[in-house]
């Protein structure tokens, strides 16, 4: 079972995901749109969902020519 905390968490991070790959906002700005503490928080928190950090699954994203 999830905790709320833990629920809201990780739809903040599925959002930051759409954000990320639909809009090409800067990981700063993702952050500060979905209320994380700070930039540095939300990459960590990313990473342990994802397995990558927000400025690499832009350079992925990039690499394939998505943006």
């Amino acid at each position: 079972e999830t905790s709320p905390g833990a629920y809201r968490n990780r739809l903040r991070l599925e959002n930051a995901y759409q954000m990320l790959c639909t809009r090409s906002l800067p990981p700063k700005e993702v952050a500060f749109e979905l209320d994380f503490y700070d930039v540095f928080h939300f990459s960590k928190a990313f990473k342990r969902q994802f397995g990558l950090t927000p400025t690499a699954l832009l350079r992925r994203l990039e690499t394939i020519g998505r943006f």
